[in-house]
């Protein structure tokens, strides 16, 4: 009986789930999606790299030139990396979106 309840619960919501979204917006406006505005004052994702996160980068991209004959980044990003310095925010965690480099992911993985 409760597997039963819940398949009867779980389709009536799919079914009408843009009706109740939409009625329940109207009750709490706050929770419609893409109303939010979020202004963090970031920095340029350059200026964010400290010393270490940026030597990182620099030589892994001239790891996989020389050893891998293989690109990972730009000209104009690699001398981006080569001639910024790290300004008033820093960036905080692992600095790219490669998966592997944490080391919390890559020991999972």
């Amino acid at each position: 009986m409760p597997l039963l309840v819940c398949f009867w619960l779980f389709a009536i919501l799919t079914l009408f789930r843009n009706r109740i979204y939409n009625f329940i917006t109207r009750l709490f406006p706050n929770l419609l999606v893409g109303n939010i505005e979020i202004d963090e004052d970031l920095d340029n994702y350059f200026n964010t790299l400290d010393d270490h996160d940026r030597n990182w980068s620099i030589k892994e991209e001239e790891n996989c030139r020389n050893v891998l004959n293989m690109r990972i980044l730009h000209e104009d990003t690699l001398s981006k990396l080569k001639t910024t310095h790290m300004l008033k925010s820093h960036m905080i965690g692992v600095h790219t979106y490669d998966i592997l480099a944490n080391p919390l992911y890559l020991d999972d993985f």
